[in-house]
């Protein structure tokens, strides 16, 4: 069989089954399979799995049966045909379908397909159709490690968007399934357009990026204006922009999102992480007239007090819906999205996107893709990275 034949045939497959599986649920839809999953015993041949917006169900025999709502893991002897695996009935009619239509696809010999287009190893690939953005993807992974792939059905054709980062069964049950650092821009543009701006670098709503903008040009100087400067210079300020009640989620069944159902605050200056345990601490400092860091921990709970004023204030649930509508991106509910102050200049870091706020609205500065998601605000690695992405070359792009 040629690569043309194998990418003809499973193109084929995958728009049939795509069109099939947009009919049982809302967005994120999506089927897999896999010779194995991820353990080092390699005794669970065959592991399947569907998931219809909020609703999961897993097939994993390695790793026992347990039931629940929402989630069903079953358990198999092994070297079981796949065709009899799943057998269970009390799943939700679509459901079962979901599975009906990934058995065809296993028999119809996709994972041979996709082993052949995309030269993955064959042993322990994850292949998964998925369905999100409006888009029909084919998701090709190892459970391994070594090389995975996002191809989006583009026209009848499968076209590669990026190396996917993370084998697909780390995202089955999540909000987020199609995921990547670096996508192709020459691909990008092709894609349906709720999937186009998802994933492009231009700023759609520029009313939205007005209105965000003001309110964070009007913080960033509050902010700079509390800082006490270092050398003459204010140390750069960070703050995680999050939702901040649950009525405010937008995927409230994904459980890990939890920690933001709680008014919680904390934010950086420089390297000094401030949150409400460590104001507490400095709030206990005694002080003699001669106590040079004491009387500077004393500094630093002044600004906690005044940043924290400032911040309290301010509506983060908005933000992020302004973001969300300026740049037609879903952030998932996701904690990557960072309200930066430098020299009173305010940014918004979102993953390894650098936006600029300014006057006339919102300017993207730097797309830092290709390294690693930034570690967090308050730390040494942090700092250098700020160093790295308000290079003078970047920032002065945006003017």
């Amino acid at each position: 069989m040629t690569l043309s034949n194998a990418h003809d045939q499973l193109a084929e497959l995958i728009e049939v089954a795509g069109n099939e599986l947009r009919l049982l649920g809302e967005e994120p839809l999506a089927i897999a399979s896999a010779t194995h999953k991820f353990n080092d015993a390699t005794e669970d041949d065959y592991w399947c799995a569907v998931q219809l917006g909020q609703y999961q169900w897993e097939q994993s025999q390695f790793f026992g049966s347990t039931t629940g709502h929402g989630i069903a893991k079953e358990s198999s002897t092994l070297k079981v045909d796949p065709e009899n695996y799943g057998s269970s009935q009390f799943d939700p009619e679509n459901i079962q379908r979901a599975r009906g239509i990934l058995r065809r696809l296993d028999k119809a010999g996709w994972r041979q397909l996709a082993t052949k287009f995309a030269g993955l190893k064959g042993f322990g690939d994850i292949i998964a159709l998925a369905i999100q953005f409006d888009q029909i993807w084919l998701h090709c992974s190892d459970s391994y490690g070594g090389d995975d792939y996002i191809f989006a059905l583009i026209d009848g054709t499968l076209e590669q968007l990026a190396n996917s980062t993370d084998c697909f069964t780390n995202h089955i049950g999540f909000a987020e399934l199609i995921q990547c650092a670096s996508p192709d821009l020459d691909i990008v543009v092709r894609l349906s357009p709720t999937a186009r701006s998802h994933f492009d670098l231009s700023v759609h709503d520029k009313a939205a990026s007005h209105e965000l903008a003001d309110t964070l040009l009007q913080l960033a100087d509050l902010i700079d204006d509390t800082i006490e400067p270092v050398d003459e210079f204010s140390p750069p300020f960070a703050c995680p922009v999050g939702f901040t009640q649950y009525k405010d989620l937008r995927y409230p069944w994904v459980r890990s999102y939890g920690r933001y159902f709680y008014n919680t605050l904390e934010f950086a200056v420089g390297e000094t992480r401030f949150d409400r345990q460590y104001f507490n601490t400095l709030k206990k400092t005694f002080v003699r007239p001669d106590d040079v860091m004491k009387r500077r921990k004393l500094t630093e709970a002044k600004q906690f007090e005044e940043l924290y004023d400032h911040l309290e204030k301010v509506d983060r649930t908005r933000i992020r819906q302004l973001f969300e509508k300026s740049t037609g991106k879903d952030t998932f509910d996701s904690d990557q999205l960072y309200y930066l102050v430098l020299e009173a200049e305010p940014y918004l870091l979102f993953r390894n996107i650098l936006y600029h706020l300014h006057e006339k609205g919102m300017t993207i500065i730097n797309d830092w893709r290709g390294t690693n998601d930034p570690i967090g605000p308050g730390t040494k690695q942090w700092l250098d990275d700020l160093g790295r992405i308000f290079s003078p070359s970047r920032r002065n792009a945006s003017t």
